[in-house]
Parts: structure tokens; C-alpha cells; sequence
């Protein structure tokens, strides 16, 4: 379900011009650390503050 919402939100931001997006998950979500992976957004960095993650995707 994560993937196909953060699908249609990158589709939705793309035609009205958004074409960057940062995300956070908790440290110990592996599942949504694994959607943001299939998507193709670097992993986290392993200094995460107060169990979050930051991680990014930039769309042409």
C-alpha cells in the first residue's frame, strides 16, 4: 500500500511542476525503508536523529 501511494503522490507532485521530495521513517520500519529503496531514493544515512531516517528523491 506505502508504494503504491508514494507512486501516485510522485505522480500527482509531477504535474504541478514538484519534482523533489525528502521523507523520514523510523529507524526500525524496514518496510517503508524498503519502499523508499524500490522507488530508488538513497538509503538513509545511519545517523539517524532520535530513531528517524531522511532520505530523498529527485524526479527529471
Amino acid at each position: 500500500m506505502g508504494t503504491l501511494l508514494l507512486e501516485h503522490l510522485v505522480s500527482v507532485a509531477r504535474t504541478h511542476g514538484i519534482r523533489a521530495f525528502t521523507a523520514e521513517a523510523l529507524t526500525d520500519n524496514h518496510e517503508m525503508l524498503k519502499v523508499f529503496a524500490d522507488l530508488g531514493m538513497p538509503r538513509p544515512d545511519e545517523q539517524a536523529v532520535h530513531g528517524m531516517a531522511d532520505t530523498w528523491l529527485r524526479r527529471p
